[in-house]
């Protein structure tokens, strides 16, 4: 499996948060959040598979630790991944080869934020663009080589009709997390989906 090995970071950064003068779109964000796809109930079988997955183990030692033939872990495994359950993502160590990364916040003006975390997305040096409730409208992770570059990206981002500011933070470091915690918490949501959706049907 290619999760296998792979270690789960949770980056240490330095925010700047503006606790005056806060722009937020709520509304807009939110409706950008009710077009998206519902979310999917899992079934017991695929909630243990994806809690042996985030630790790393492979589909012959998911199928020995529960007991069900490798060719319905296989078949189940490929569907998680197809649906989208989990998310798989290798990238470079970026601080290893001399580049620096952070994150980009965007305050939206007017307009659609998700056409506009759209158009960033596309932007050179742009890992991912993300569509937030709360302090900005949208998170960019951004590697870049030097402050010049970092300028002549920003800049760009300002140049947007829709685009209100631009705030930024670097990376300093990452911390591992361990898996056991992801685990814990993807147990304690997956029991509460299930207890609404037992209210729901009663």
């Amino acid at each position: 499996m290619i999760l296998n090995g792979l270690q789960i970071k949770r980056s240490v950064i330095n925010y700047f948060f503006i606790l005056k003068d806060v722009s937020i779109n709520v509304k807009a964000a939110t409706k950008e959040r009710e077009r998206s796809p519902s979310f999917t109930i899992l079934d017991k079988i695929d909630y243990k598979i994806i809690s042996l997955l985030i630790p790393g183990l492979e589909n012959k030692e998911i199928s020995k630790e529960l007991g069900i033939p490798l060719s319905t872990i296989q078949r189940r495994t490929r569907n998680i991944i197809k649906n989208g359950l989990v998310e798989i993502k290798i990238q470079p160590n970026f601080r290893r080869i001399g580049l620096k990364k952070g994150l980009l916040h965007i305050y939206i003006r007017t307009g659609s934020i998700k056409e506009t975390a759209l158009e960033i997305s596309k932007f050179d040096g742009v890992l991912s663009s993300s569509v937030h409730v709360g302090n900005s409208d949208i998170v960019a992770e951004f590697v870049y080589e030097d402050s010049e570059q970092l300028i002549d990206t920003i800049v760009k981002i300002k140049g947007l009709e829709s685009v209100e500011r631009v705030l930024w933070s670097e990376e300093v470091f990452t911390i591992s997390v361990d898996s056991n915690n992801i685990v814990r918490s993807f147990k304690k949501m997956w029991n509460n989906s299930i207890q609404q959706k037992q209210k729901q049907e009663q």
